[in-house]
């Protein structure tokens, strides 16, 4: 039995080791680069932090998505964000310093991204100024306290809340609901008390 309580632990271990490396080594495409972000501007430094992570982008002279890094139109084209798509990417609290900068963004559906969590939802207040549509799917690691900082979006006009199993208390969407009134909030597959 005890060799069993130790293969058991030993097993355990070994997963939280793994995802702690995994965590490190997803830290390097999600580190900002100061010097990058004043050579090229925000948009274009936040477009690439986001294609390097493995989500994809909408500019607003452009109706198509973009989500190969290699495709990004040189530099000298102004280009700016105006939609962010963000499926299995390993996007993270420390790279989203990159949206400061970026007053276009309208619309930002983050989905099944295992390293958001409400750190970087707190970040988000960089787009309190245009982010009209955001979406959070399938997050595990978001909380109750991540949530109620969406409160800063005031101009928020749609928001969806799925698959957030650590978000649990009535009283958040109360709080959010009270906070952003002209705001569409939907929420599924939340268990709350």
């Amino acid at each position: 039995m005890n060799t069993m309580k130790f293969g058991a632990l030993s097993a355990r271990h070994f997963l939280v080791q793994k995802r702690n490396l995994l965590r490190m080594l997803t830290q390097i495409p999600n580190k900002p680069n100061m010097d990058r972000i004043e050579q090229v501007g925000p948009d274009r430094a936040c477009a690439e932090w986001l294609l390097r992570c493995g989500a994809k982008v909408k500019w607003t002279n452009n109706t198509s998505w973009l989500e190969d890094y290699n495709q990004l139109p040189s530099i000298s084209i102004k280009n700016l964000l105006f939609e962010v798509e963000a499926i299995d990417s390993s996007i993270m609290d420390v790279g989203f310093i990159h949206l400061k900068g970026c007053n276009h963004i309208r619309s930002f559906l983050m989905n099944s991204c295992p390293y958001v969590e409400d750190n970087a939802l707190s970040k988000l207040d960089s787009l309190k100024s245009s982010l009209q549509n955001l979406e959070l799917v399938n997050l595990l690691g978001v909380t109750d306290e991540g949530i109620k900082s969406l409160t800063e979006l005031t101009e928020l006009k749609s928001l969806v809340l799925e698959g957030l199993p650590s978000v649990r208390y009535q009283s958040t969407f109360d709080s959010l609901r009270k906070a952003l009134p002209n705001c569409d909030i939907k929420h599924k597959n939340v268990q709350l008390k």
